[in-house]
């Protein structure tokens, strides 16, 4: 416990609780500023970047001079992904700031996405490990992810949205296995709806974080918590489903996206990139030097719910991370 005087003279004692939030408020800035600081680099650097063609018709959906007029042309085809993000930058455009580009617009968005996206991994994190480590895990990750990081930021697509969702619907299914309630359960069902909102391919990430969450809860023997589980995925399969006609009438009718055969699609979904199998071996084989003794109880024995508990860990960095920044 810690000691200052007061102006009057008087001595007085400082809670380490209060000391411990001092230093983790300070630790968290830092950690922010070092995040924004390359994104302010990029957004002022891609001020004269050409636009790339998928870019350039995110930019002419947006300034469709009205909504539905938008929606109308992604419906012919235009664009093969759900209007999430399309329809918040038309809202964004022509009521919020009309005088910003809707380059610069999305690109500021995008940059906030995927540093939310970011601070959501950090709480993961944060949530198996003591803060250092995590801040020096997520430090780290950043440095190595630094090349897709840029792009997500400068990309005026729907990537950057694509991402925040994945790590909030991790993050909440995480949290609903260790603690199960029902307000995690309907976080976990509407980030999972909002996954399958911002891209067309996210209803193989909803279904397989689903199908992972289901899995560690079976196997710490909740049963009814796996079922619930389960259930959290359906109302973003319903969206994709509603969503599949749309897919089918835009494939009728022809449109600049070719159609991908399947192993374009396994592909495009887990990429056979050698750094990035190398990077996960890596990951995991860390996490498993750092997590297997903290999974020491005090009498030496390991804990059946602690070491799967920690399995969970692993499954976020060797799974879910390099789908998502992959």
């Amino acid at each position: 416990m810690g000691v200052f005087f007061s102006q009057a003279g008087v001595a007085v004692s400082v809670p380490a609780e209060i000391r411990m939030l001092a230093r983790w408020k300070f630790l968290s800035c830092t950690f922010i500023a070092v995040i924004a600081s390359p994104y302010c680099i990029w957004l002022t650097a891609s001020a004269d970047r050409p636009l790339w063609a998928d870019e350039s018709i995110t930019v002419q959906l947006v300034k469709s001079v009205s909504l539905k007029h938008m929606v109308s042309a992604i419906l012919l085809g235009l664009d093969a992904t759900p209007p999430l993000y399309t329809g918040y930058a038309w809202l964004m455009l022509h009521y919020v700031v009309p005088v910003v580009s809707p380059e610069l617009l999305l690109r500021v968005t995008n940059a906030g996405l995927i540093g939310a996206a970011l601070w959501i991994l950090y709480l993961s994190i944060r949530h198996y490990f003591d803060q250092t480590t995590s801040l020096m895990t997520i430090s780290l990750f950043i440095i190595l992810e630094m090349a897709q990081l840029k792009f997500l930021t400068l990309e005026v697509r729907t990537y950057a949205a694509f991402v925040l969702f994945t790590m909030l619907t991790i993050y909440t299914a995480l949290r609903a296995v260790a603690r199960p309630h029902w307000i995690r359960l309907i976080s976990t069902a509407l980030a999972s709806c909002m996954l399958v909102s911002s891209h067309t391919f996210g209803i193989v990430y909803a279904v397989s974080i689903a199908s992972c969450a289901v899995a560690a809860a079976a196997i710490e023997g909740k049963v009814r918590v796996a079922f619930k589980l389960g259930l959290t995925s359906v109302p973003a399969i319903v969206m994709f489903c509603l969503w599949v006609p749309i897919l089918k009438q835009q494939a009728q009718l022809g449109n600049w996206i070719p159609r991908p055969d399947l192993q374009r699609l396994l592909d495009s979904t887990y990429p056979p990139s050698n750094s990035l199998r190398l990077e996960g071996i890596a990951i995991i084989l860390a996490l498993v030097i750092v997590i297997w003794p903290r999974t020491q109880n005090s009498y030496g024995t390991v804990a059946r719910r602690q070491w799967w508990r920690a399995t969970n860990g692993i499954y976020i960095f060797a799974i879910a991370i390099p789908i998502a920044f992959g």
